[in-house]
């Protein structure tokens, strides 16, 4: 067996442990809670593999509503977060979810290793509305730093701008950073890509001025 079957013979039989969400039984947090594990333990970040994992656990009307909520952008289909099926899931069975929970998400949430720091920064926002605005005062600069402390670059932008900036503005540097950062990795890729073709190039006039010397 490959090991790509290996892990994905591991992804479902790990799966089976994850609380089933069904219109008779709907404990959607603990669903949420153990998807988010389930999804870290396999470092899984693409938003259409999460969801058809998703969809694996949950039966009925909910699994109807999570497939609605898929949007068409200019390069296809656009799955939800896992964030974005729960709330659908909370709202679908009337389960009340409290600014309380709102605050402890955003307190908690972390951006992925290969998540895209706008996308991110767009699924903390659409959570950050949620709040009230007595409410969102208890959210920080320093709660977005630990959600992005994975990134170095776009943290430490945010971190030397100071601690009077707003999130908005916090976004917006974090955004800016990553974007350099990208630019200058790929830079580097191509001339690292560039010094190595000169090497192969300079290799071969070599030997072939050797056998033309012969």
């Amino acid at each position: 067996m490959s090991d790509e079957a290996l892990r994905q013979q591991n992804k479902i039989l790990t799966l089976q442990r994850v609380t089933v969400i069904s219109d008779e039984d709907n404990d959607v947090e603990t669903w949420y809670e153990q998807m988010q594990a389930w999804k870290d333990l396999h470092n899984i970040e693409d938003k259409k593999e999460i969801y058809e994992w998703c969809l694996l656990t949950v039966r009925g009307s909910g699994a109807k509503e999570i497939r609605r909520c898929i949007t068409y952008g200019t390069s296809g289909k656009i799955y939800p977060y896992l964030e974005t099926a729960r709330d659908i899931l909370k709202n679908l069975y009337d389960l009340e979810y409290k600014q309380e929970d709102i605050i402890d998400d955003l307190k908690e949430l972390k951006i992925g290793n290969k998540e895209d720091t706008k996308d991110f920064n767009k699924k903390y926002k659409n959570k950050y509305n949620q709040l009230e605005s007595f409410d969102q005062n208890i959210i920080t600069v320093a709660d977005y730093l630990n959600a992005i402390e994975s990134r170095p670059k776009s943290w430490k932008g945010v971190k030397l701008a100071g601690r009077k900036i707003k999130l908005n503005e916090a976004f917006e540097i974090a955004e800016l950073y990553d974007k350099v950062d990208k630019k200058m990795k790929s830079k580097s890729t191509g001339k690292s890509s560039f010094s190595s073709s000169s090497r192969v190039n300079n290799a071969g006039n070599s030997i072939f001025q050797k056998k033309v010397n012969i």
